[in-house]
């Protein structure tokens, strides 16, 4: 993917300017594949209070910065006026009063990865590697923008991060928040770069703990049954006595 992914960078910023939650996500797998996604929700009170602050249509204002009118012709056309891999996937949703637009760019190994992210202009890879042992050494810069407060156009609540889902457990990271094996960065838009840091190795794998378990299990039943059998022996000898 050698091209810049220009459009869907420009609706990017124009959403990240407005929206109330925009969430980057990596899953990387032990094999090193995985999915980049991109989360970007905006509510029909956040869009009022847009407008309000711009004293502008909000759909004026999305004509102007992606020639498109609509929140659902914009986030759909980036598949078509994007230079997106193969196997990439744009959705839609408008769900009580929320509008969704999730994009997801899956990835073959860490160096398409870095690919992307270069590509969108979100971060530079300083360590992106698994090493044979299946331990991962993920460091990457975020280049944000430094937007002004997004108090200033009437947004209160306004979510934005950065999220890894690391194969195995992270044993050394620099995240704000984790939930089971993937990490969260609570990002302010006011920032200019932020260094996003994880180690994880591999997590004993549920096949190990079915052995485990069925084997004990096994073993008690021996165990149960040996004890049993000695018993009704002892008891046999015990009546022909």
């Amino acid at each position: 993917m050698k091209s810049k992914l220009l459009f869907l960078s420009l609706l990017l910023t124009t959403l990240l300017f407005s929206a109330c939650t925009v969430k980057f996500t990596t899953v990387i797998n032990s094999d090193e594949s995985g999915e980049f996604k991109i989360l970007l929700s905006l509510s029909e009170d956040d869009i009022d209070a847009i407008e309000d602050e711009m004293n502008q249509d909000f759909e004026d204002f999305l004509d102007d910065e992606t020639n498109e009118n609509d929140l659902q012709d914009a986030c759909e056309s980036v598949e078509d006026e994007s230079d997106l891999p193969r196997g990439a996937t744009v959705k839609y949703s408008d769900r009580s009063g929320t509008f969704t637009c999730e994009i997801t760019i899956p990835f073959d190994d860490l160096d398409e990865l870095e690919e992307i992210y270069a590509d969108m202009g979100l971060a530079s890879v300083n360590r992106l590697r698994i090493n044979s042992d299946g331990e991962l050494d993920y460091e990457v810069d975020l280049l944000l923008y430094g937007m002004d407060d997004p108090d200033d156009i009437g947004i209160d609540d306004f979510d934005f991060s950065w999220n890894v889902e690391v194969p195995g457990k992270a044993v050394n990271d620099n995240s704000d928040d984790s939930s089971g094996n993937t990490l969260t960065w609570d990002l302010d838009p006011r920032d200019d770069n932020v260094s996003v840091e994880v180690e994880s190795e591999p997590g004993t794998s549920i096949w190990l703990w079915v052995a485990i378990i069925g084997g004990l299990c096994f073993f008690g039943l021996l165990v149960l049954g040996g004890g049993g059998a000695a018993y009704y022996f002892t008891q046999k000898k015990k009546q022909e006595a």
